[in-house]
């Protein structure tokens, strides 16, 4: 097992990603472009970091903290005017005021993360089928499973003499992996869009403090709220709490901030512009810091980058999968007209699409869509990482990849660190995914005291993350699979309390 590179051997790893795969992605500057940048951006640099994978690198921005960059001169034994270029000689940024000094990115972007989060909560339909997570999944899920109810009810009336022993509609199931989706996002047309998603001038940002309890942990749990509204919207702190803070949060104390912003929609364009088109990043190295700026996509670790990229393929959906659909005379509420007589699932996590439909022909024809993509906006899918769970002349031989069994001969299909039953859409946990590790590899244990509170927070944590409506609501799972899910994460947890205390 390799647990980590000796620093020669990390270096020349690094300088080769810099210098090959990365290198389409980033334009290097010399010292006196990056001082020219930096003064005039409102956001500075940020650290670069390379996480290796199997196949190669992933560059992630550190922008949650302040790289600190100083261009003041050095002695480098060249008169001034021999035209020597001076190297920076620490990572001490100056600004001119004290405040800003000790701002990180995402902090100044914290104001726009807001403003766009109030937006699309407003027009839930501009991420498209876009969703944040599983806890978002879990009702698209539900409701296919009450179509899918509907279309086995017409299939068996469809049967001569209504028989009831005719065979269920088979389901189809296809995940698309875009590639590189940050990446390659193309700057110009995501800042055109993020141009008309403001649908006011002014906005008014209230912050409180929610005190409720946490009682799985034993503790009173704090957390910073934000609610964000036109400024004619504003109530004083009673009506606010007794109005908006008690429809999201029960049996808990709100405490007023005293803190009122407003965010004008000129200030967020021109930072949303900077950090779009301008994003600087550093890399250390031994031969000094290295300035670079980001050419295309978008920078990972950016508290934006999961919201922007949602906006940026949510709205070429329309585009990407125009045709998939059969239409039908009735109009649908979602971004596709879809036929009656079948059931459709279509959801996508960041860049990873599933399909799960009754109709074969369409999820041919979304492969073959997804297959085409939109060369000319950055948009191409992982052909290694597309999966079906069927065989076709017309599949591509690299979508045949063969699915999960259980003990039972059961046959599930993998999407995100799920397994989907292809007959029943159940689902259960991909536990596959930690086969070859060690536990102990992704454990931190405590030392410095209350070890018995440290082990009992820890493994709690361990089933806490296990623990999500998909899993065990009897709409989507038999009582079975759900006591199956239960055992799962308590083993998973019991063989990690195991080695913590070891």
């Amino acid at each position: 097992r390799v647990l980590y590179d000796r620093k020669k051997v990390w270096s020349r790893l690094r300088s080769l990603a810099l210098s090959g795969p990365l290198a389409p992605q980033f334009t290097e500057l010399g010292p006196a472009e990056a001082r020219r940048r930096l003064t005039l951006q409102r956001m500075g640099c940020s650290r670069l970091r390379l996480l290796p994978k199997e196949t190669g690198v992933r560059a992630i921005a550190s922008l949650s903290r302040r790289e600190r960059v100083d261009f003041e001169e050095e002695d480098t034994g060249c008169p001034e005017e021999s035209g020597v270029a001076p190297r920076p000689r620490a990572l001490v940024r100056r600004y001119p005021s004290a405040e800003a000094r000790f701002l990180s990115t995402n902090a100044i972007l914290r104001r726009a993360f807001d403003v766009l989060g109030y937006e699309q909560r407003r027009s839930p339909d501009s991420f498209g089928v876009g969703v944040l997570g599983f806890n978002e999944v879990f009702p698209k899920l539900c409701k296919f499973l009450k179509d899918l109810k509907q279309c086995r009810k017409i299939s068996r009336q469809g049967t001569r003499g209504g028989a009831k022993s005719a065979a269920p509609p088979k389901l189809y199931f296809v995940s698309a992996d875009i590639q590189h989706c940050y990446d390659n996002i193309d700057q110009t047309y995501l800042y055109g869009l993020v141009e008309n998603l403001f649908s006011e001038n002014d906005y008014l940002i209230q912050k409180a403090t929610v005190l409720h309890p946490f009682d799985s942990m034993g503790k009173i749990q704090g957390e910073a709220t934000r609610t964000v509204g036109p400024p004619e919207d504003f109530a004083n702190f009673p009506v606010f709490a007794d109005g908006t803070l008690s429809q999201k949060y029960s049996q808990s104390v709100f405490v007023d901030s005293a803190h009122c912003s407003v965010a004008k929609k000129e200030e967020l364009l021109f930072l949303l512009k900077e950090h779009i088109f301008s994003h600087v990043v550093v890399a250390k190295g031994r031969s000094g810091p290295k300035f670079l700026a980001q050419s295309s996509g978008i920078p990972q670790g950016s508290v934006l980058s999961t919201m922007l990229c949602n906006y940026y393929y949510g709205d070429l959906e329309g585009e990407l999968l125009d045709g998939v659909f059969l239409r039908n005379t009735v109009s649908c509420p979602t971004p596709f007209n879809r036929s009656s007589s079948h059931a459709y699932l279509l959801t996508r996590i960041v860049d990873d699409f599933l399909l799960v439909t009754t109709d074969r022909d369409a999820s041919i024809r979304f492969l073959g869509k997804m297959n085409t993509g939109i060369p000319k906006l950055g948009v191409a899918i992982n052909k290694a990482k597309t999966r079906t769970s069927f065989d076709d002349d017309t599949v591509g031989k690299q979508a045949q990849k063969p699915l999960q069994c259980d003990s039972r001969g059961k046959q599930f299909f993998a999407w995100c660190g799920m397994l989907f039953d292809i007959s029943s859409c159940e689902v259960r946990i991909d536990y596959s995914r930690f086969s070859g590790g060690l536990a102990e590899d992704a454990l931190t244990v405590v030392t410095c005291g209350s070890e018995g509170s440290h082990l009992l927070a820890r493994m709690k944590s361990f089933i806490r993350p296990r623990c999500q409506p998909i899993l065990y609501d009897a709409v989507v799972n038999q009582h079975v699979v759900v006591a199956h899910n239960a055992s799962q994460a308590m083993l998973l947890c019991a063989i990690k309390t195991v080695r913590y205390i070891e």
